[in-house]
Order: structure tokens, then sequence, then C-alpha cells
């Protein structure tokens, strides 16, 4: 009969947690990281509107696990990206410059009894066409609150 070293059994030993645990005894990748840009608007004077979107915004990201970009790394991204960024070679530059997978962007527009809010999700990850998705909705007679419910609807659409 042959003899078994400890060595052997704690080899065996590791080798059937590995099996047994899968993919959890692996690490975790790191959640996606997504940069909210501020929100486009024809006037000045929806800036509290528009603060109040992005937050939402960014609290709704988060709550769907992915790791959101300090607000404050992305102005000064901003600062240093041109007026229309919209086709993808620059939001490709801006994501990497970013270290984000996705990019979220958007219009908020007033109009005389409520809001028109268009926003696009970039996703750097994807290689085909379907790399910007947007949707719009229209928040008629709402307030700030239902505003940011609009928003939290439509980012929630647009990561499926």
């Amino acid at each position: 009969m042959r003899k078994i070293s400890r060595r052997s059994v704690g080899r065996g030993l590791f080798a059937a947690a590995l099996l047994i645990l899968g993919p959890a005894a692996r690490a975790q990748a790191p959640p996606p990281r997504v940069a909210v840009l501020p929100l486009r608007a024809a006037d000045h004077t929806a800036a509290a509107e528009r603060q109040a979107v992005q937050g939402a915004l960014r609290r709704a990201l988060a709550g769907l696990g992915l790791g959101v970009i300090d607000p404050q790394v992305v102005e000064r991204l901003q600062e240093i990206t041109p007026e229309d960024c919209s086709h993808r070679r620059c939001m490709a530059r801006l994501a990497r410059t970013a270290d984000a997978q996705m990019l979220v962007g958007g219009r908020l527009h007033r109009e005389r009894q409520g809001w028109t809010l268009q926003l696009w999700l970039y996703d750097s990850q994807r290689r085909d066409q379907l790399a910007v998705a947007t949707s719009q909705a229209r928040c008629v007679s709402c307030d700030r609150q239902a505003l940011c419910r609009r928003a939290r609807g439509l980012i929630t659409d647009l990561l499926r």
C-alpha cells in the first residue's frame, strides 16, 4: 500500500474546494465604472433641476452596483472636452481619460408645462453600432422629484 503525504492531501483538499466553490472562489472583477456628464440645457434657468437629475442618475447607477466616478473629476474632464463630443471617437477618448467603461449624458429642456429629458449611454466595451443608446421622456406638470424619478427610470431602461 502506498503512503499519501500531507502535501498531496492538502493539494487534493484545495482542488476540491475550488471545484465546490467554483466562481465564488475566484477574485471578483470590480464593477464597471460610469461617468455622469453634465446635462446640457438651452438656458441656465434649469441649473437646479440639472443638478438634481445628475445626482439622481449617480445614485441610481450606484444602486445598480456600478462604480460612479466622482462628479468633480467629471467636471475637470468636461473642461478639456470639446462642446460637441457626440461622435464615437470623442466619447471613446473621454471614457479612456475618465477610466470609465460607460458615459451617461443628455439634455434637459424646459417646456411650457414641464420638461423633456433625453439621456444617452455610451458603452466603450460595445464594438457594434449599439455602443450609444438613447432614451427620451416628457414630464408634464412635474416637480423636481418627479423629474428625478423619470431620470432614474430612463437610465434603468438604457442599461437593459
